[in-house]
C-alpha cells in the first residue's frame, strides 16, 4: 500500500494573504500507480503555481507587494 500526500501552502504578508495551507492524501494499491498520480497532479498543477509566481513577480515590480509571498506545493509517495 502507497500513500500519496499532497500539500499546498500559499503564504504573504498578514495584511494581504493568509498562512492557507492544504493537506490531502490518497491510498494506492501499488507505488507505480501512486507515483503515476504524483505526477499527473504536479503537471496539472504547474501552470497555476507559474501563474501564481509570475502575479507576485509583477506585484513586486511596481511596488504593490513589499513583502515575501508565494506558494509551496510538494506531492510525495510514501509506503504505508
Amino acid at each position: 500500500m502507497s500513500v500519496l500526500l499532497i500539500t499546498i501552502m500559499m503564504y504573504g504578508p498578514p495584511s494581504q494573504v493568509h498562512f492557507a495551507p492544504v493537506v490531502h492524501s490518497v491510498d494506492f494499491n501499488t507505488t507505480n500507480a501512486c507515483q503515476t498520480a504524483r505526477d499527473a497532479y504536479l503537471r496539472e498543477l504547474g501552470p497555476i503555481t507559474t501563474a501564481l509566481a509570475t502575479a507576485i513577480k509583477q506585484a513586486k515590480d511596481v511596488g504593490n507587494l513589499q513583502d515575501p509571498a508565494g506558494i509551496f506545493v510538494t506531492a510525495q509517495c510514501f509506503e504505508r
